[in-house]
C-alpha cells in the first residue's frame, strides 16, 4: 500500500512538473515585441529620393570633369540637339529678333551636330579626344541656352506692349488718297517744269500713282461694299505714295 501510494505521488509530482513547463513554453511565444527597429529605416528611406533634381539641371550641360563618361557625352548632346531645335523653330517664326550672333550660333550647332551624327562610344580613340568633343558641345550648348534663357523673358514684355490693331475707316482712305493725288501733282509740275528729273524707279512710281487716280476718280463711301475693300484700296494708296512722299518732300 505505501509503494502504490509513493507511486502514486510520484506521477502526480511529474504531471505537475510537466504543466509547468507547457505553461511557461505558452507565455514567452509572443515576446518578439522588439520588431519596431525597421520602423526607422522605412521612414528615412524616401529622403535619399529627390524627385526635384533633373528640372534643374534640364538645360545645364556636364563639363569635362574626371569621370567625364561617354553616357555623360551622349546626355550632352542630346541637350545640344534639343536647344537647337528650340532656337531655330523661335528664329524662324521670328519669336526672336534675326541678328547675325543667333545665325552664327545655329550654323556652328548645325555644323557639330551634322558632323557627329549618331554617337558611338568607338569613334573615341581615347579620353583625350572624349573630353575634346565634349567642350565643343558645352561650348555650345551654354551659346544656345543664353538665347533661350532670353527667349523665354521675352514674351511678358511683348505682349504688354503689342498695341491693339484698329480697322481703317473711309475717312482715313480719303485722307491718303487726297495725301497721294496732291504728291503726285507737286511731282508732275516740277517734272514738267523741269525742276526734277526722275530716275527709272521714281517713273514707275509716278505711272503707278496715274493708273491708280484714274482708276478710283472721286471716291464714294458707296462704291466700297466691305472693310476688307476699304482696306485693300488704303493699302495701295499708302504703298504707292511712300516713293512719292520722299519726292515731292524734297521739292518744298
Amino acid at each position: 500500500m505505501k509503494r502504490f501510494l509513493a507511486l502514486s505521488l510520484g506521477a502526480l509530482m511529474l504531471c505537475g512538473a510537466l504543466t509547468a513547463c507547457g505553461g511557461s513554453t505558452a507565455t514567452e511565444t509572443p515576446a518578439p515585441a522588439e520588431t519596431s527597429a525597421p520602423a526607422e529605416t522605412t521612414a528615412e528611406t524616401p529622403a535619399a529620393t529627390p524627385a526635384e533634381t533633373p528640372a534643374t539641371e534640364e538645360r545645364t550641360p556636364k563639363a569635362s570633369t574626371e569621370g567625364f563618361t561617354f553616357a555623360d557625352l551622349q546626355d550632352n548632346y542630346a541637350l545640344l540637339v534639343d536647344l537647337y531645335n528650340t532656337v531655330e523653330d523661335a528664329y524662324m517664326d521670328n519669336s526672336i529678333a534675326q541678328s547675325d550672333e543667333v545665325e552664327a550660333n545655329l550654323t556652328e550647332a548645325k555644323d557639330l551636330i551634322d558632323q557627329m551624327g549618331e554617337l558611338k562610344e568607338t569613334d573615341f580613340a581615347d579620353e583625350k579626344d572624349l573630353l575634346e568633343m565634349n567642350d565643343a558641345i558645352y561650348d555650345m550648348c551654354e551659346a544656345l541656352g543664353a538665347i533661350v534663357d532670353k527667349m523665354e523673358a521675352a514674351p511678358a514684355e511683348e505682349t504688354a506692349e503689342a498695341p491693339a490693331e484698329e480697322n481703317v475707316t473711309f475717312e482715313d482712305l480719303q485722307d491718303a488718297y487726297v495725301q497721294l493725288v496732291n504728291d503726285y501733282n507737286t511731282i508732275k509740275a516740277a517734272v514738267e517744269s523741269g525742276q526734277v528729273t526722275l530716275d527709272e524707279d521714281q517713273a514707275a512710281a509716278m505711272d503707278e500713282a496715274a493708273d491708280l487716280i484714274n482708276e478710283l476718280g472721286e471716291i464714294n463711301e458707296a462704291d466700297f461694299t466691305s472693310q476688307e475693300d476699304i482696306d485693300s484700296v488704303a493699302e495701295s494708296i499708302v504703298s504707292i505714295d511712300e516713293g512719292l512722299a520722299a519726292i515731292a518732300s524734297s521739292l518744298s
